[in-house]
């Protein structure tokens, strides 16, 4: 018997079949009355099927039934441009750190933690910033009085030496332009 099956049909039926099995592997378990006694909510296992958007079939459009619920009730936050995992992840982030610094209260004057908690305080000081001005960072000016590149760089290599400065932050170690010197 000559069984004649198209690539395409074949791919078809295998794309089917592996995306069925992992909605299933994925699968949400059955709600239950009982509270939960495990360490991961409940919430947090398998698919999140909140966002589907039953009203619109999974024929007209894919996209629409996967995410319609939650794209009527999703608001990008005014301070973004985009919202997506990352930035939700960078989000809660910065809240925890923010969190751990305000309840920095090391007895110590000069400990770690109290360090932290002095650069952050100095850093959320804005008073003290609007009265120093521009006078913290004046000798960057002297990037404007370079007029040859001899210059710049003698300016640039003046500020390197006296203190850190945004341009050398990156000169760690060698780069492709920078050769390891060899003694």
């Amino acid at each position: 018997m000559n069984v004649h099956v198209s690539r395409r049909g074949f791919l078809a039926g295998v794309g089917g079949t592996v995306g069925l099995g992992l909605l299933a592997a994925c699968g949400v378990p059955a709600p239950s009355t009982a509270p939960s006694t495990s360490a991961t909510p409940a919430a947090l296992i398998g698919a999140d099927l909140s966002g589907v958007d039953d009203a619109v079939s999974l024929r007209t459009s894919l996209f629409r039934h996967v995410n319609g619920a939650w794209l009527e009730r999703f608001t990008i936050p005014a301070d973004k441009s985009g919202y997506d995992t990352f930035t939700e992840l960078a989000d809660r982030t910065l809240d925890q750190l923010h969190e751990l610094v305000e309840r920095i209260s090391d007895p110590r004057p000069r400990g770690d933690a109290a360090k932290i908690r002095d650069i952050y305080d100095s850093f959320m000081d804005a008073a003290a910033i609007d009265a120093a001005g521009i006078g913290p960072v004046s000798d960057l000016l002297a990037i404007d009085g370079a007029d040859s590149r001899a210059a710049l760089t003698k300016t640039v290599g003046a500020s390197s030496v006296r203190e850190w400065v945004p341009w050398s932050a990156g000169a760690s170690g060698p780069t492709r332009r920078t050769p390891r010197a060899t003694c």
